[in-house]
């Protein structure tokens, strides 16, 4: 079977306000022309498409290399949920992980061995983590608003180190 280029490398996104500014001064004067003309006529539907056509003329855009990146791992963690889901087994399973800047939002953990993972940025918004072992996890900046963490078992070090209130008593270490 022959090899397929695709044209690119996967490569980890970089972050909006660390990326060079590549801005199309045409593209970006046409788009908000465009954004006058439609605001003045009453088309509100096509300010949506103008505004993303002005960001893409900024350069704020992602490139294919990026974004396979992002598309990647957002299936790696809905595999992973998924498995979570069907499996007990599969909890046992997640300690050990880089999940470093994951969206978590929501996920069901609950009683999941994340034991030494890596989840410094990751955002475990609203996240059940009710009976989860994270002793030893790296929770930097991490953001847990109103995830449940009643009996979650965690250190006093790592949840200085998040963001936002957490619902439920965690078992401190």
């Amino acid at each position: 079977m022959p090899e397929v280029d695709p044209g690119f490398s996967v490569k980890k996104p970089v972050s909006v306000w660390n990326r060079p500014l590549k801005a199309d001064a045409k593209g970006i004067f046409k788009s908000a022309g465009k954004a006058v003309l439609h605001g003045a006529t009453g088309q509100w539907a096509s300010l949506g498409a103008d505004a993303v056509e002005g960001f893409s003329a900024l350069g704020v855009g992602q490139d294919a290399g990026q974004l396979a990146w992002v598309l990647a791992r957002r299936a790696l963690l809905v595999a992973m949920e998924e498995l979570a889901k069907e499996s007990i087994l599969a909890l046992d399973c997640l300690s050990f992980l880089d999940l470093s800047d994951c969206i978590l939002y929501r996920t069901d953990l609950e009683k999941a061995d994340l034991s030494h993972a890596q989840l410094q940025g990751a955002n475990l918004a609203g996240a059940n983590l009710e009976g989860a072992n994270l002793l030893g996890a790296n929770l930097a900046e991490a953001r847990i608003h109103e995830a449940n963490m009643n009996n979650t078992v965690l250190t006093r070090e790592a949840l200085r180190d998040v963001k936002g209130k957490h619902r439920g008593a965690p078992i401190l270490k």
